[in-house]
């Protein structure tokens, strides 16, 4: 754990909480606070990814963890399976954030009900695209770790 462990969720709980407060206020503090929240989530993937590392002195301890947990087979799979989630995210939270902010200027200099209406339907789109990306369906369906979850299954089974 290192400072941006700390600093990243304080601001991303701060944010939800002046988000909830600027929906009485301009569209400009509600879209800034909805920018600001991307940009922090860009961030926890970025610190995430960074601890992967080889030069990180904590990368190779959280990759023992994996191969502890899951066995020499399959533990560097899961932890492979993993970072390419993490990096996948942080690229998709990059482009949310050009998106939202492009929208943003967008309407905040020709506000219009259309422009408004556009940036609040990307917000919604960019929410249901994040809210289908899940690590846990990323492993499940991970072709790499078939052979895992099959075992599992077959362990599962024959154990009730």
């Amino acid at each position: 754990m290192d400072v941006f462990d700390t600093i990243i969720p304080l601001g991303l709980g701060l944010s939800e909480v002046l988000l909830i407060l600027a929906i009485p206020k301009t569209f400009i503090h509600f879209a800034t606070l909805i920018i600001f929240i991307c940009i922090l989530g860009f961030f926890a993937y970025w610190n995430a990814i960074r601890k992967h590392d080889p030069k990180h002195k904590k990368s190779l301890n959280l990759k023992k963890l994996f191969l502890h947990h899951f066995g020499k087979s399959h533990g560097s799979t899961f932890y492979d399976e993993v970072v390419k989630f993490e990096k996948s995210a942080k690229n998709d939270l990059f482009v949310s954030t050009v998106v939202v902010g492009t929208m943003t200027l967008l309407t905040y200099f020709w506000l219009n009900p259309i422009s408004e209406g556009m940036f609040y339907f990307s917000i919604f789109v960019i929410l249901i695209l994040f809210m289908r990306r899940d690590i846990w369906k990323h492993l499940e369906n991970s072709e790499q770790l078939k052979e895992f979850w099959d075992e599992l299954n077959k362990d599962t089974f024959e154990a009730s």
